[in-house]
């Protein structure tokens, strides 16, 4: 049975988010971030993908709908993409909502794209963001006859200027300590024999980490340190990651204007598989 298209539209309150010190942190410690701007002693600020975080109750909203009929044994979190809006501090007060944006069918599944926004205490929008999901159904032929023939294969892409490439590892403990921080317990995470009853090697770590420790590396290299010009993020999941594995950020130039640079960010393991793929950002000059 696929989605409810008679939901589309719909929206979900999460409730109010309280942030605290000790909750940003804890969520950059998790992937490995030692920013003094997320860990100073003085004033700081929340990671930007901190955002994960206090979005997540609204997230879970229509995910759990029984009227939207998400079968969630088939769900996979396909795309996050995020901007960044205003600064979250330790103290502010979030609220957030979560709206069925699009469902669309592919030949192997259904798309549902989740639109979120949330705003702080005085009522600003501190972020909004777009997390697709992924619903495997059975395969249907490519093409539009049903004949099943191939597609024509993809046009190589043009060279990149790429401008940073740095290679941070993972740890055994990371899936642990991320789902602490985040509230993203997926037992594919932290069960081993529910992760390989899945099909999956054991566990994995959280494509949201992956993309968190990407973004510590737009941040110290082209934003020198300073979260609060990075105003955009987002990134298609391609692979899985194994705690432990080592995992390298390209980052090359896409186009320039006056005020922002766009650039365009894979993210590989040591074996060279692409775990992060058609992403982008863009960074305040």
């Amino acid at each position: 049975m696929g989605l409810n298209r008679e939901l589309l539209g719909k929206e979900y309150a999460g409730p109010d988010w309280e942030v605290t010190a000790e909750s940003t942190r804890a969520y950059a410690r998790a992937y490995g971030d030692d920013n003094p701007s997320f860990l100073g002693d003085g004033e700081i600020v929340a990671p930007p993908m901190y955002g994960v975080v206090y979005q997540l109750p609204a997230l879970m909203a229509p995910l759990f709908d029984p009227d939207l009929e998400v079968n969630m044994g088939k769900l996979v979190h396909g795309e996050e993409r995020m901007r960044y809006l205003v600064p979250v501090k330790p103290g502010d007060t979030i609220s957030s909502k979560a709206t069925v944006a699009t469902i669309e069918e592919k030949s192997s599944g259904e798309v549902l794209d989740i639109a979120l926004e949330s705003v702080n205490q005085d009522g600003v929008k501190v972020c909004e963001s777009k997390a697709v999901m992924f619903i495997r159904g059975k395969k249907k032929p490519a093409s539009a006859d049903g004949s099943g023939a191939a597609r024509p294969a993809p046009e190589e892409p043009p060279p990149r200027e790429v401008l940073h490439s740095r290679t941070l590892p993972t740890t055994k403990e990371m899936p642990q300590h991320y789902a602490e921080a985040s509230g993203d317990r997926n037992p594919i995470h932290l069960d081993e024999s529910f992760a390989k009853s899945m099909g999956l090697p054991g566990c994995i770590v959280h494509g949201l980490c992956t993309m968190a420790i990407s973004q510590k590396v737009l941040i110290d290299e082209l934003c020198g340190g300073d979260p609060l010009r990075l105003k955009s993020y987002g990134v298609r999941f391609s692979g899985m990651v194994l705690p432990g594995d080592e995992l390298t950020t390209e980052i090359y130039k896409l186009e320039e204007t006056g005020e922002l640079l766009k650039v365009g960010v894979e993210v590989k393991t040591q074996k060279g598989d692409a775990v992060i793929t058609m992403a982008e950002a863009e960074i305040a000059k």
